[in-house]
């Protein structure tokens, strides 16, 4: 008999490519180890209006064995619209929790808890706070939210109430994990778990026909830069433009942009004078692209958030043999890179040549491959990470079927 159900629930569209990338291979694996997962994701119409997409990854997951249950994201007006949602979840939440006696809501980031919190009031659900990072926090940094607002008072109060009801934790980083305390000082917090953003090794992975690879994709002989994602925000979108264009003055290389803000790159691009690749490619294309390439960056701007950000392009770089550049002050992204030849952390405004210096020196190294395969393994390998939520599920009292 399986011992309890797990309703995981994602803000994070699961046709988007976070959440392609880092919960559909989590619950893929869970349920795979016999774990009763059912997902709720809040999707874009966008997404949703390609109905090739969504068939595909409903029956991608049903032949998983985990259930997909979809609602409608809602973006404009902000507030108000991120409110219609929580009710929603509430409701599909409390409804899941009164059909299961063993029911683990296993929340993902900030309004999915509170939708959780909420839902699962009066019940014998569990609740498992996946933060994600310190969502309130990022929000000011990155000047979305204004310190001392009324919406940044409201927001702190529920992040005191999900860290007081909460059954577990888990976080991203190890000092996010030392930081939490700060966020709610005289709530005694539950007992967490430190679980970095995952990167399936099977997937990215170097290319054992490289030069064909490259050919494919019309890259030419140089080495190649990339830079996949979101560059708004707190990533340092005008510092990684003015690294590549000295990385391609300096190498004769190649600079690549895989991201949906194609028009941002675009303005960034005309504003550094530089021309790199700008491409808005579906997912499943990043492998190759990165396999094509040689160095990834993940820039950002460093702050308080950022202690408990665990960017997920760095494990994808890593894992495909890329050396990687990042920013001090992020994550464990310092003490994870320490001592290699293959991965650092420089200052956010660090001069782009002397950058590219150092990634003109990895460039030379024999086994870069294998020893950015290597860091990959030890900190981001996917097979480890669903270990450890299985570990905190178990914890929680739900068990796989039998």
């Amino acid at each position: 008999m399986s011992g309890g159900s797990v309703l995981y629930v994602t803000y994070d569209g699961l046709l988007e490519p976070l959440g392609s990338s880092q919960v559909v291979p989590v619950v893929e694996g869970l349920a795979a180890m016999g774990f009763d997962m059912e997902v709720l994701s809040f999707e874009k119409p966008e997404d949703l209006s390609s109905h090739a997409a969504v068939r595909a990854m409903a029956d991608r997951l049903s032949g998983s064995g985990v259930r997909w249950s979809r609602a409608r994201y809602h973006a404009r007006p902000s507030v108000p619209a991120t409110a219609l949602d929580i009710v929603t979840g509430i409701r599909r939440v409390r409804k899941a929790a009164r059909k299961s006696d063993r029911l683990l809501v296993h929340a993902r980031s900030y309004v999915p808890a509170i939708m959780a919190w909420r839902g699962i009031s009066g019940t014998r659900a569990r609740f498992l706070f996946d933060m994600r990072g310190f969502w309130v926090d990022e929000r000011i940094e990155a000047g979305r939210w204004e310190a001392g607002s009324h919406l940044v008072k409201w927001a702190r109060r529920a992040e005191r109430r999900l860290l007081a009801s909460a059954d577990h934790l888990v976080h991203l980083t190890r000092a996010g994990e030392e930081n939490v305390s700060r966020l709610a000082p005289d709530v005694t917090l539950p007992e967490s778990e430190v679980i970095p953003t995952c990167v399936d090794m099977g997937r990215f992975k170097p290319s054992s026909q490289r030069e064909d690879l490259r050919s494919r994709l019309g890259v030419g002989p140089g080495p190649v830069i990339i830079h996949i994602g979101t560059l708004s925000g707190w990533y340092l979108g005008e510092q990684t433009f003015k690294v590549g264009k000295a990385f391609v003055r300096r190498t004769g290389g190649e600079f690549v942009v895989m991201t949906r803000e194609v028009e941002l790159a675009q303005d960034l691009a005309g504003r550094v004078g530089v021309a790199p690749r700008i491409l808005s490619a579906p997912y499943d294309e990043v492998p190759q692209w990165l396999a094509a390439s040689d160095v990834g960056l993940s820039l950002v701007r460093p702050g308080f958030a950022k202690t408990a950000s665990a960017p997920t392009k760095v494990g994808e770089y890593l894992a495909c043999g890329l050396a990687v550049v990042s920013t001090r002050g992020v994550g464990d992204l310092d003490a994870h890179f320490e001592g290699s030849p293959v991965a650092c952390t420089m200052s956010p405004d660090e001069d782009p040549d002397r950058v590219v210096e150092w990634i003109e020196r990895t460039l030379a190294l024999a086994d870069r491959a294998g020893s950015a395969r290597a860091l990959a393994k030890r900190y981001y390998d996917l097979e480890a990470g669903i270990e450890a939520y299985a570990r905190v599920y178990r914890g929680l009292g739900v068990t796989p079927c039998t």
